[in-house]
């Protein structure tokens, strides 16, 4: 039990070092892991500020453009109405030819709200009941209504660009005629392109994939319609046009496991279809930042030297401060357990049910010869020799109560044999009495007194019923062994 002490005081000492600085270092780690996410945060606020920003600037361009561009559409408008009076078969059209002259793309919108002619190639038999059913609707009305409508900035749906349209319905209600014109040629688009701005925004950004300015039907701004979707874009992108409130959902872009914020825009100087927009930013706020794993990492080396550092300060603790323990419970000099550890074992040994135990008591015949002839010195190096030898034979059930009396607790069973345990003890320790000859001519010997009783007995009787087999030990002749057959045990 006491022989384990230090062991326990060891990992006592180690795993509370390694606790605390365990405690510490996570606790460090959860508060930078915790900086980082706000700093991701405001990140994402400084990128939607500066994208919203770009939007502002590029609506207040094109807001002072808007009046020669929209004279410029409605007389080109004029001028095809008044074409479709004079041919209303528009497979005699020229639409390319008519595009050039206005410098302007021209859509012809059928009444099922189907792009049936156009001089943009890719844009005929675009349905807008299929891709755009807000925008079919607006287009239903507008073809009722007979009147002119020019909208703000707005993207081709097969193409990058970024148009300026018109619509304005024949008088047969037949037709829309749409025409767009190509904001992107503009003095000002090139001097300020919000797209490129809004790039330079995700290129300075650690964690930004991208960000998307969508138009009202959904679609992306300056990104051609083969590039990647983000998952669930358009049921976000819907229900923040339905609530005008931002919306983040977790989605795949590209492969990646990203996030996306909604954010709806009106424009302040855009009264048209097109006030409506939406600012989308893909990001990664998946727990992988680069400088969290890096510092996981150190925290991981960290961790690592702690243990080893601990190991060596809890082995020198463990050290100095075992052995006053150790000797409290241990004799100097023969380093068997004291007679403190006796009381203490005996004790703990009669807590137990149902076991039986054998004390034995023993005491050197004639020691005093020795400390009187020989010297203390002698007498103590004797000592030691029976500690050693009891310590071997005994496997830490021996005790030194002091002098030169010994003891022996042992458990026993059916199967034990008091008698031949005694002869055993008596035998190993003569023969190293005798191992010293001045000692064997004082005829130093052993004489062993033992008792033995169940664990419900009073462990004060079995001391005493021992103590008196060792007189009567000493009392027949010394140098032999008495075995007290005393059956009346005293119960606790």
């Amino acid at each position: 039990m006491y022989a384990n002490y230090r062991w326990k005081l060891f990992f006592v000492l180690l795993v509370f070092a390694i606790v605390v600085t365990f405690t510490v270092a996570i606790f460090d780690y959860l508060r930078l892991k915790e900086e980082i996410h706000n700093d991701n945060e405001i990140e994402i606020e400084n990128a939607e500020k500066d994208s919203i920003d770009a939007l502002y600037t590029i609506e207040k361009i094109y807001k002072l453009l808007d009046p020669a561009i929209s004279e410029q559409m409605d007389e080109a408008t004029d001028y095809l109405l008044k074409l479709y009076d004079e041919e209303s078969d528009f497979h005699t059209w020229d639409f390319n030819e008519l595009a050039k002259e206005l410098q302007m793309d021209i859509y012809i919108i059928n009444d099922e709200n189907v792009v049936e002619y156009s001089n943009v190639d890719e844009e005929i038999g675009l349905d807008f009941k299929q891709c755009c059913k807000k925008l079919s609707e607006k287009l239903d009305n507008r073809r009722a209504s007979g009147e002119l409508y020019i909208d703000e900035i707005d993207v081709n749906q097969n193409n990058d660009q970024i148009k300026k349209f018109s619509y304005k319905a024949t008088e047969d209600k037949q037709y829309l005629i749409e025409l767009g014109y190509n904001l992107e040629r503009e003095e000002a688009f090139q001097e300020f392109d919000f797209i490129d701005k809004i790039d330079e925004i995700v290129e300075k950004s650690s964690i930004i994939e991208a960000i998307h300015i969508l138009n009202f039907g959904g679609k992306a701004y300056g990104v051609l319609p083969s590039n990647p979707v983000p998952e669930n874009r358009y049921e976000a992108f819907s229900e923040v046009r339905e609530t005008n409130e931002p919306k983040t959902i977790k989605t795949n872009y590209a492969g990646k496991e990203l996030k996306a914020k909604y954010i709806p825009f009106h424009s302040p100087y855009d009264d048209s279809a097109t006030t409506f927009k939406v600012v989308e930013i893909l990001y990664n706020d998946n727990g992988k930042n680069p400088y969290i794993a890096t510092n996981f990492q150190q925290l991981i080396i960290q961790l690592f030297i702690i243990i080893i550092f601990s190991l060596i300060v809890a082995t020198l603790i463990a050290s100095w401060f075992s052995k006053p323990i150790y000797y409290a419970y241990h004799d100097s000099l023969t380093k068997l357990k004291n007679r403190t550890a006796f009381n203490q074992v005996l004790h703990e040994a009669f807590l137990e049910e149902e076991k039986q135990y054998a004390l034995f008591i023993l005491d050197l015949d004639n020691f005093k010869l020795v400390n009187d002839q020989l010297g203390h010195a002698t007498g103590d190096e004797l000592l030691k020799n029976i500690g050693e030898k009891l310590e071997s034979i005994c496997h830490g059930d021996a005790f030194r109560l002091g002098g030169d009396e010994f003891a022996i607790i042992r458990e026993i069973d059916e199967d034990f044999q008091l008698k031949d345990k005694a002869e055993f003890v008596l035998q190993s320790l003569n023969e190293t009495i005798n191992e010293h000859e001045e000692i064997r001519n004082l005829s130093v010997s052993v004489s062993v007194g033992i008792a033995s009783a169940n664990s419900g007995c009073n462990k004060e009787w079995l001391f005493n019923q021992a103590d008196k087999a060792l007189y009567d030990a000493k009392r027949l002749g010394k140098n032999q062994y008495h075995i007290n057959q005393h059956n009346d045990q005293a119960i606790m």
